[in-house]
């Protein structure tokens, strides 16, 4: 696997990686994504088969301009297209009716296709100069945390992908928002950077969020996602109370487990923890969300016994990161750290 910098040369030559059907991981605003032609059904298998991705999880797919989009939506109506001029290039993902041309494989053999103009001069460039819609899910082994750095993808995919183009940091830090209309009523399937609020104030309609689990799976739609290899655990309560309860379970059933813990804002006390990391010291919720896979990522490789992830305000892009702490616990909360 190369690791490039996104020179004019490097991204021209992974353009040609891509038309010649391999795969190659890019730089979006909000996670690195893992590319291949959206319209060579080798390549999308491709994809599954690095990330080791059940293929009933469809992808989302990257277009770089205007008349890409009717390569794979033919038909939007005005109220979504009304999103796409206020919100793209940016993280939010529409699903609409797809082309004949797209592969059922990318949309798991749905009608619909998610697609999204990513807000980033490396991928729009590699887009471009590829010619061609760029399927594109997280570069990360299913299940495990999205990548935000170059050496994220390279430490999960190294050896199974043509190239990385490294842009540095990724600044939103989360998946994309992704939205699908019905007539006047626009469901948010999964939280991310454009909020709720924002499309509220876009949108000539009703904007509902959705919180159960759909019949027809979306791009990150599957319960347990975005989880660390080490297990992790939910702390709804205070963190003072969370770690009395700890040592009072320590006391009792003579265990300690090595614990990390994940906070929101100073954390003072390391009375149970064998680590512990602000996602944002200053209550940042945006610098939260830029920070939580990378956090993850760190606390993982610590060999930790479990993970604790501290609440965090549900407001804003607070929602999404909220999203991912939860699938990344699957149902586990404090209680059940002991069991």
């Amino acid at each position: 696997m190369e690791i490039l910098k996104p020179t004019p040369q490097n991204v021209s030559k992974c353009a040609e990686m891509l038309r010649n059907g391999e795969l190659v991981a890019f730089p979006t605003e909000t996670v690195y994504g893992l590319g291949g032609n959206a319209l060579n059904l080798k390549a999308v298998a491709k994809i599954f088969e690095v990330k080791k991705r059940p293929v009933f999880d469809p992808l989302i797919v990257h277009i770089s301009d205007r008349k890409m989009l009717q390569q794979v939506v033919p038909g939007l109506s005005s109220a979504v297209r009304k999103l796409t001029e206020k919100f793209w290039p940016g993280p939010l993902t529409i699903v609409a009716e797809k082309a004949e041309l797209i592969p059922d494989l990318v949309t798991a053999g749905m009608p619909t296709v998610a697609v999204r103009m990513p807000n980033h001069p490396v991928a729009l460039s590699l887009i471009k100069r590829a010619k061609m819609p760029i399927a594109a899910p997280s570069a990360n082994l299913f299940n495990r945390t999205s990548p935000t750095e170059a050496s994220a993808v390279r430490q999960q995919l190294q050896g199974r992908v043509s190239a990385v183009l490294d842009g540095g940091k990724c600044r939103v830090g989360v998946e994309s928002t992704i939205v699908k209309a019905q007539g006047k009523i626009l469901s948010v399937l999964r939280p991310g950077a454009v909020t709720v609020e924002m499309l509220r104030e876009v949108f000539d309609g009703k904007v509902i969020s959705v919180r159960k689990p759909l019949k027809e799976i979306q791009p990150g739609g599957i319960e347990k996602h975005y989880a660390p290899e080490t297990a992790a655990f939910l702390a709804d309560k205070k963190l003072s109370d969370t770690e009395s309860y700890i040592l009072r379970k320590m006391k009792s059933s003579g265990k300690k487990p090595k614990l990390g813990l994940v906070g929101f804002g100073k954390i003072r006390s390391l009375t149970v923890w064998d680590r512990a990391v602000s996602l944002s010291e200053v209550k940042n919720l945006n610098e939260a969300a830029e920070n939580l896979f990378s956090t993850m990522r760190w606390m993982d490789g610590l060999k930790l016994d479990g993970i604790v992830f501290k609440r965090i305000p549900e407001k804003s892009v607070g929602v999404a990161v909220m999203d991912r702490i939860r699938k990344a616990c699957h149902g586990n909360n404090i209680e059940d750290l002991f069991k």
